[in-house]
């Protein structure tokens, strides 16, 4: 049995969240409730929808859907055992809930798990994509996934604050890159500058002056590759050079 369980003001502005649809939203946040304090639940979509749905009368199938939908928008992992019961585990499970006192797991950890059971033996298990769950197959395994390190998306999103209070008139950041290849190459530029941002507030404005970077409208892509350009003293528009 779960126990309580708590829903952080800002989850609605999460932009995963925001890439399914309103039942996978709700059926997400009722998973919440199964969970146990490593975020794994038993996940067979027949299991599912009797116990979340009991007065609803839902196809399996319909359950399966959403749950098809978390998993491709990073919600949560789904896997197998090799046994073949389904499990599913909340991504950033630790992110979403305060646990004082964590219980260990009695379910497998997944092979994408963001956070290891150090006192529990690790089982075989499978990771599952939505079309293979719904016909009992498996993928093969098991298959481990690397997570981006923490360190790297706090450094994206104060590379992100930064640049778009200096880069003007060159483009701004929408948001933080969460893709791993942009992710990486921000993070990797903040640390290049010591994680000193007002080095790299310095160096947005020098690449900004830059008339060849303002008229290609370059943005901070190229700057994260060429920003040993910008580094030392500004220049004079003599010793400018074109990229």
């Amino acid at each position: 049995m779960g126990r309580i369980r708590t829903i952080k003001p800002e989850l609605p502005q999460d932009e995963r969240v925001g890439r399914v649809s309103r039942e996978a939203r709700l059926c997400w946040l009722l998973c919440f409730t199964l969970a146990d304090d490593e975020g794994r639940f038993r996940a067979h979509p027949s299991l599912l929808a009797g116990t979340l749905y009991p007065y609803d009368g839902l196809k399996p199938s319909t359950v399966a859907g959403w749950m098809d939908e978390l998993g491709e928008a990073g919600l949560l992992i789904r896997y197998q055992d090799t046994d073949g019961q389904e499990y599913a585990e909340i991504h950033n499970w630790r992110k979403h809930q305060f646990i004082p006192h964590p219980a260990n797991s009695r379910l497998p950890a997944s092979p994408a798990s963001s956070h290891e059971n150090l006192g529990e033996p690790r089982r075989t298990t499978e990771v599952l994509s939505g079309s293979q769950s719904r016909a009992g197959a498996r993928i093969p395994g098991p298959r481990s996934i690397s997570l981006p390190d923490p360190r790297d998306r706090d450094r994206a999103l104060r590379f992100t604050e930064v640049w778009n209070l200096n880069c003007a008139p060159l483009p701004t950041m929408r948001k933080a890159p969460v893709r791993r290849d942009p992710l990486s190459l921000v993070a990797g530029c903040m640390a290049g500058f010591d994680d000193d941002e007002g080095a790299l507030a310095a160096a947005i404005r020098r690449a900004a002056l830059e008339p060849f970077y303002r008229e290609h409208a370059y943005g901070f892509e190229t700057f994260c590759r060429k920003a040993d350009r910008f580094t030392a003293d500004p220049v004079t528009p003599t010793e400018r050079r074109e990229p």
